[in-house]
C-alpha cells in the first residue's frame, strides 16, 4: 500500500470515528424535554376535561419544544395561529353548510390561502387540517374550543419545560466543530505537504482536490452550529455567554473559510498543471524544487491552522452547553 493510500485511509477512518463521536454534544436533552412536555400536557388537559382523548394537547408540545427558546416560542405562536385560523374557517363554513366534498374543498381552499396571508410557513398544513377536522363533527363549539384550548395547553408547556430546563446555548457543540474543522484543515495541509515530497501524480492530485471540496462541507457544518449558538442566545436568560463567544467564534471559523477557499483553489492549480503535460509525465508538471518550497509553505499553514484549534476549542470552557 503506497503511503498516499495509507494517509487516505486513515484519514478515512478519521472522518468516521468523528461522525460518529461528535464532542460537545448532551445526549439525550431534547428527548427527556419532549417527553416530559409530552406527558405534562396530557395530564393537566385530561384534568381539565377538554375532551374525551385530548391527544391535540401533547402532540402540541411535542412540535413547540425546540432546541433554542427563540425557535420554541415562534414555534408555539405560529402553531396557536395555525389552529384559531382552522377553526375559525370552519366554524363560518358550518354555520352554512355541513361536510360535503365541495364544502371540503372550499374549505381546504380558504385554509390554504388563510395561512398563506398569516405568513406560517412550516405549519401552513395544520390550517386545513384543523377546519376538517373541526368541519367533520359539524362544526360544534365544543370540539372548536377543545382544539384551540389543547392547543394553548400544548404549546405553554413546552415553552415552560424549554425555560425551565436550562435552555442550551450550543456554545461547546460550535466550538467543538470550529476546533475539529481547524484539525482537519491542519493535517490535510500536512498530508499535502508530505505527497508533494514523494512521488507526485494526476492521481494524488485529483484526490487531494476532492479533500479540499470535502473540507468545504465541513466549513458549511460549523458555520450552521455556530449559527445555532447564535440563535440559542436570543430570549435566552444566559445568552449573554453565547454572545460573549459569538465574536471570537465567528471571526475564527471566517479566518478557516478563507483558509479552506485558498487550499481549495491551491489543490485545483496542482491539478490543472498535470493536464499541461503528458500523462506519463504529470508528475513532473512542477519541478521537485518547486513542490519542496511549496511543501515547506503548506507546513507553516498547517501549524498556523493547527494553533487556531485550542482557541476554538476554549469555547468549552465558557458555556456548559
Amino acid at each position: 500500500m503506497s503511503r498516499l493510500s495509507r494517509l487516505s485511509w486513515a484519514r478515512g477512518l478519521e472522518v468516521a470515528r468523528a461522525r460518529l463521536f461528535r464532542r460537545g454534544r448532551t445526549p439525550g436533552l431534547r428527548t427527556a424535554k419532549t417527553v416530559l412536555a409530552a406527558v405534562a400536557a396530557f395530564a393537566i388537559a385530561s384534568w381539565l376535561d377538554t375532551s374525551a382523548q385530548p391527544i391535540l394537547a401533547p402532540l402540541t408540545a411535542l412540535l413547540v419544544v425546540q432546541l433554542t427558546m427563540y425557535e420554541t416560542l415562534t414555534h408555539g405562536w405560529e402553531r396557536i395561529v395555525s389552529v384559531a385560523a382552522g377553526v375559525a374557517v370552519a366554524a363560518t363554513f358550518a354555520s352554512v353548510v355541513g361536510l360535503t366534498w365541495w364544502s371540503l374543498g372550499a374549505v381546504v381552499a380558504v385554509s390554504l390561502v388563510a395561512g398563506r396571508l398569516l405568513r406560517l410557513g412550516p405549519h401552513l398544513p395544520e390550517v386545513p387540517i384543523t377546519a376538517m377536522l373541526v368541519l367533520a363533527v359539524g362544526g360544534a363549539e365544543s370540539a372548536a374550543a377543545a382544539r384551540v384550548v389543547e392547543t394553548l395547553i400544548g404549546a405553554a408547556v413546552g415553552v415552560l419545560v424549554n425555560l425551565v430546563i436550562a435552555p442550551p446555548l450550543y456554545i461547546q457543540p460550535a466550538s467543538a466543530a470550529i476546533s475539529e474543522l481547524a484539525e482537519r484543515m491542519s493535517g490535510y495541509a500536512r498530508e499535502l505537504a508530505t505527497a508533494l515530497r514523494g512521488e507526485w501524480s494526476r492521481t494524488a492530485a485529483d484526490q487531494f482536490l476532492g479533500r479540499a471540496r470535502d473540507l468545504g462541507a465541513e466549513v458549511a457544518r460549523a458555520d450552521r452550529g455556530l449559527a445555532r449558538t447564535e440563535r440559542s442566545a436570543r430570549l435566552n436568560p444566559r445568552g449573554r455567554l453565547a454572545r460573549q463567544a459569538q465574536p471570537r467564534l465567528r471571526g475564527t471559523l471566517t479566518g478557516l473559510e478563507h483558509a479552506q477557499i485558498g487550499l481549495r483553489n491551491l489543490a485545483r492549480a496542482l491539478l490543472d498543471r498535470t493536464y499541461f503535460v503528458p500523462t506519463e509525465a504529470a508528475g513532473q508538471a512542477y519541478s521537485e524544487p518547486v513542490r519542496a518550497a511549496l511543501a515547506d509553505v503548506l507546513d507553516e499553514v498547517a501549524a498556523a491552522v493547527a494553533a487556531v484549534a485550542p482557541v476554538a476549542g476554549s469555547g468549552a470552557r465558557t458555556g456548559s452547553e
